[in-house]
């Protein structure tokens, strides 16, 4: 978490000034002193010198310090900055190595600027010459202590902070780590701000220990295993080989730490955990800089499906929006933030990169240009460039994306680009198949093929941190959807709409435990009961559940289990048919569980004779909700779907929601009972806000669409303007009659 280093120190002393009776006035305030090093200026400076490849700023350099001594000293803080003056023999293998990576940056950033024309990234910042000689003159002048080491770095930094007292230490070498330092910040993640803040991260040491389950004593003994100038990389090969960790091995899970770590902050930022626009803004930004220097194909596709998904989302401000509120500093950091900056990055990727990552920067481009309509002209003329590519699947998609926008049709790109297909792709590609195996002359329907599940972010955020997983994910639908179509009397009902989750109808720790699975098609609906038998003396025989059937419903057929030997689950079929009323369909079944018991040898699982007796077990209600009977879909432009729907059937209504005590609790309670997709990130609710609008996405069974929009107002409990669009009349009428 980012912080302001200065006033957290400050307000520590006073907190423990104020444990002894003590009171901190003016300049009486006694000082917290903090170290830094060269590294820590050099960080500090580079996210200063936005042009820094220019050249020349040695002014602009003189005064950014003056502005960042004066802020620590106006807090009363003593800085001293350490430089490295030793000369050890035994780094310099590690010295050759950085030579090489700085020769590899200044290599790029000429071609960046040769091809370009533009200021390079920050992550390729170099060091420029003199750099050291003038930062220490320029601290000197400042009157900042400036030390040089003499023998050993570090070990002499640790050795001063302990001898003088100091309570911190800014840097950005991991072997700091060893020593014990004082409070240690991050040198990397440094920053002055305009509010006259001094904003870094702190490595926690103690909960590094902890994650590790190591005793923060035996740091050295980790570092000197993973290597180091002393004892190299080479010199543990041995040592490595007897653990069986090879160094293919090793760099192997060095590129999966790095992709789940990015993995995880795609999954952040999608999930807007992230807090305000500003800090969503500068999370993509940074993501755009990754992918200028990134050498994994699959990485960077997905980052370049994430500018395209969330990019446009982005606010991007007027400038009479900011010409009253905001300096020009401000305004012109927004405008680097703006659509443009995404778009050129993702062209870059166009020109530079293999085609895998070209097709989905063609596919990035598309979006901006079907959710903005200011840049449309400008990506039509990028996509027409892009059909001369040599690679044809480039070439397609460049070709496709550009018919669909030259239509001016918002409906057209709404569905085709921004929401794109929804459908099961393996469901897809056997429906195909089996339409060709047997030729019709309808044409092929696509409500055919089951929806592609959309998943909940933990679902997300556990599948893609699984190691080597590359098989498609099976929805729930498409894994009922096989065991459903081998029992031959349910393979006439077509294909499955949606499967529920497994409902227990009984405690876990009974004789006989039931699960039921609700299985909704367009017109019928199939409760599978999943049942195990926990007694070994008994062997069940002609196993079913005896509903009570609701008003409305039909029952077809019944799917009774012949046998259930102890141990074993055993399915029966239940088969109803939906009401022609959709609001009773929304019903409460009661249910028994019938049987026949024969007693048997525990240890054969024989029974004893062929006679049995009829037994009965009560089960808890079979409850068919709403939810049952939608399936969640994903609208990434729901202001243009709410827009087409405005021809739909549309019903609204106000409730008072008095049980619930916070906006969280309503969205929450809402989402979940409607069984609709939350779209927008409007199940997020900012903290301290009054009021909230959540929008939701859903399709009925049959193929209706039902959109939701839910304003919410928190007072004495939760006030809901509830509003719903559906093809359907009916089906609006019904959400609405079920919420009140």
């Amino acid at each position: 978490m980012t912080f302001d280093i200065l006033q957290t120190l400050k307000r520590e002393l006073e907190e423990n000034l104020g444990s002894y009776g003590l009171e901190s006035q003016g300049n009486l305030f006694p000082k917290r002193s903090i170290a830094s090093s060269f590294s820590t200026a050099e960080e500090l400076l580079k996210h200063f010198l936005d042009d820094w490849a220019c050249g020349g700023q040695w002014n602009r350099m003189v005064q950014f310090l003056a502005v960042l001594v004066q802020t620590v000293q106006s807090v009363n803080m003593e800085l001293a900055v350490f430089f490295n003056g030793c000369l050890e023999q035994q780094r310099m293998y590690e010295w050759i190595i950085a030579q090489q990576r700085n020769r590899q940056k200044i290599n790029q950033v000429l071609k960046h600027i040769t091809n370009k024309g533009t200021p390079p990234p920050k992550i390729w910042w170099t060091s420029p010459v003199c750099l050291r000689t003038c930062l220490r003159m320029a601290l000197r002048h400042l009157g900042v202590s400036v030390l040089c080491t003499m023998d050993d770095h570090h070990q002499e930094v640790i050795g001063y902070c302990r001898e003088y007292g100091f309570h911190g230490l800014v840097a950005d070498d991991g072997e700091y780590a060893v020593f014990d330092p004082p409070r240690y910040f991050s040198s990397e993640q440094l920053k002055l701000t305009y509010k006259g803040s001094l904003e870094t991260k702190e490595y926690n040491l103690t909960q590094v220990a902890k994650g590790l389950n190591l005793s923060p004593d035996r740091f050295f003994v980790l570092a000197a295993l993973l290597g180091n100038y002393l004892l190299t990389e080479q010199d543990l090969n041995d040592f490595y080989r007897k653990l069986g960790v090879t160094q293919g091995h090793a760099r192997y899970i060095k590129r999966k730490l790095e992709n789940d770590e990015l993995t995880k902050l795609l999954i952040s930022i999608s999930s807007d955990e992230l807090g305000s626009e500003y800090e969503y803004s500068q999370s993509l930004a940074h993501l755009c800089e990754f992918i200028e220097d990134c050498e994994h194909t699959s990485l960077a596709v997905r980052i370049l499906h994430l500018l395209g998904k969330e990019g446009p989302r982005t606010k991007q401000p007027s400038s009479s929006s900011l010409k009253y509120n905001a300096s020009p500093t401000t305004f012109n950091h927004f405008n680097q933030m703006s659509h443009f900056r995404y778009i050129r990055f993702i062209y870059n990727r166009v020109i530079l990169e293999n085609a895998a990552v070209r097709a989905a920067a063609v596919a990035a481009m598309a979006q901006f240009g079907a959710m903005c309509p200011d840049l449309l002209p400008n990506i039509q003329v990028l996509l027409a460039r892009c059909q001369m590519d040599t690679d044809d699947e480039v070439r397609d998609r460049a070709t496709y994306y550009y018919s669909i926008l030259d239509t001016n049709d918002k409906s057209l790109s709404n569905h085709y680009i921004v929401e794109g297909l929804q459908v099961s792709i393996p469901g897809l590609e056997r429906a195909l198949h089996q339409y060709t195996l047997s030729p019709a002359e309808t044409p092929f329907d696509m409500k055919s093929v089951p929806l592609a599940t959309v998943p909940s972010l933990t679902e997300e955020t556990s599948a893609a941190l699984k190691s080597g997983n590359k098989s498609v994910t099976v929805s729930r639908e498409e894994s009922y959807g096989e065991k459903l179509r081998a029992v031959a009397e349910l393979a006439s009902l077509g294909p499955l709409f949606r499967s529920s989750e497994p409902v227990e109808l009984t405690e876990s720790e009974t004789e006989y435990v039931v699960r039921c699975v609700k299985h909704s098609f367009t017109e019928h609906l199939v409760l599978q009961f999943d049942c195990l038998n926990t007694l070994n003396d008994q062997l069940l025989e002609n196993v079913r559940v005896v509903l009570e059937p609701a008003e409305g419903y039909q029952m077809v057929q019944e799917i009774p289990c012949s046998k259930l030997p102890y141990n074993e689950t055993g399915t029966t079929y239940i088969v109803l048919k939906y009401p022609e009323e959709l609001g009773a369909t929304v019903a409460t079944f009661s249910a028994m569980l019938n049987f026949v018991v024969k007693d048997c040898d525990p240890t054969t699982g024989l029974p004893d004779s062929d006679d049995g007796y009829d037994d009965e077990y009560i089960l808890e209600d079979v409850e068919v909700t709403l939810g049952d009977q939608i399936q969640k879909v994903s609208k990434a432009n729901f202001g243009a779907a709410w827009e087409e729907a405005a021809n739909y059937h549309e019903l609204e209504d106000t409730y008072a929601l008095s049980s619930m005590g916070s906006l969280e609790e309503a969205v929450k309670s809402i989402i979940s009972f409607l069984g609709m997709q939350p779209v927008e990130r409007s199940d997020k609710v900012m903290e301290g806000k009054s009021s909230h609008t959540l929008y939701l996405a859903g399709l009925f069974r049959g193929g209706h669409d039902v959109l939701l929009r839910a304003k919410l107002a928190l007072g004495d409990g939760v006030t809901m303007q509830l509003t719903v669009r559906s093809t359907n009349p009916d089906i609006a009428e019904l959400v609405t009659s079920a919420v009140g």
